[in-house]
């Protein structure tokens, strides 16, 4: 990876200069070859776990970036608009070192949205089609956009350098329809938060307490503080409705705000 550690720029065009010379110098030929190493006689390039499967390995990080080799295979699947496209949390430039070739489709999302705010009736909008060979350079665009990757034929090995910044929410289409399914976290921290708190709610902790309604208050991600004030409904908490009337005011994410109101309703019915 010779060259990169020189490069200290979130903007993710910075590598692309740099991915194209680890290819033309033939540098990813080694690199591959040490992780193959790695795994067959446990020496080589050291490893660090994994990003997303079982077939992508992380080979460099910094504070900037992180650099990932994976192979993606051929699914095998007769061409059509069946199934889903999500967003990426981060830009990236995908690099395809060995293989075969991979047809790509994207697709923007229609109108101005708000990442954050989860809707329904944002819809896909068909952009572009192609084929990304070996030795090119292919950009995943973070944000509003949407990329389906697939492998024409066997396998293809790819280099894939994307930046640190991230969004919070990845939203997942129907190709079919265009239209918005889910949206879910796109932070491994957030979503281990959450969880969390649905154990600490299942297991009946009620000395979680002070923890959880911490975690409903402040917490970054409104999703967490949804799931704290749920986990909070579960144990039962004495002062859940007057915890509900101040996050329905003070919270900031409009969701979380809804939510506390219906359930602020749902609760005095329960009342009478």
């Amino acid at each position: 990876m010779k060259g990169i550690e020189c490069i200290k720029s979130g903007e993710i065009e910075s590598y692309r200069q740099w991915m194209t010379s680890f290819y033309k110098s033939g540098a990813y030929r080694e690199c591959i070859a040490l992780w193959v190493r790695h795994f067959v006689r446990g020496d080589g390039l050291p490893v660090r776990g994994g990003a997303g499967d079982e077939n992508t390995a992380t080979v460099f990080e910094d504070d900037f970036v992180v650099v990932h080799l994976r192979y993606l295979a051929n699914s095998i699947r007769k061409k059509s608009l069946n199934g889903t496209v999500s967003t990426s949390p981060v830009s990236s430039l995908i690099l395809p070192v060995a293989g075969g070739s991979l047809d790509f489709s994207r697709w923007t999302v229609d109108g101005d949205f708000d990442r954050d705010t989860f809707t329904r009736d944002a819809a896909l909008v068909p952009s572009e089609e192609g084929i990304c060979g070996i030795g090119d350079i292919l950009e995943i665009f973070r944000g509003s956009h949407c990329l389906r990757l697939e492998a024409n034929r066997g396998g293809v090995f790819v280099l894939q350098v994307s930046n640190r910044s991230s969004d919070r929410l990845v939203w997942t289409f129907d190709r079919a329809s265009g239209r918005a399914k889910f949206a879910s976290s796109a932070s491994i921290a957030a979503s281990r938060d959450q969880l969390v708190c649905r154990a600490l709610a299942e297991m009946g902790h009620a000395e979680s307490y002070s923890l959880i309604c911490e975690v409903a208050r402040d917490h970054g991600f409104h999703f967490v503080r949804m799931e704290a004030l749920r986990s909070l409904f579960i144990l039962g908490y004495p002062d859940l409705l007057r915890l509900l009337r101040e996050r329905a005011l003070f919270d900031p994410h409009p969701h979380v705000r809804a939510a506390c109101e219906k359930n602020i309703y749902a609760l005095q019915e329960g009342e009478l």
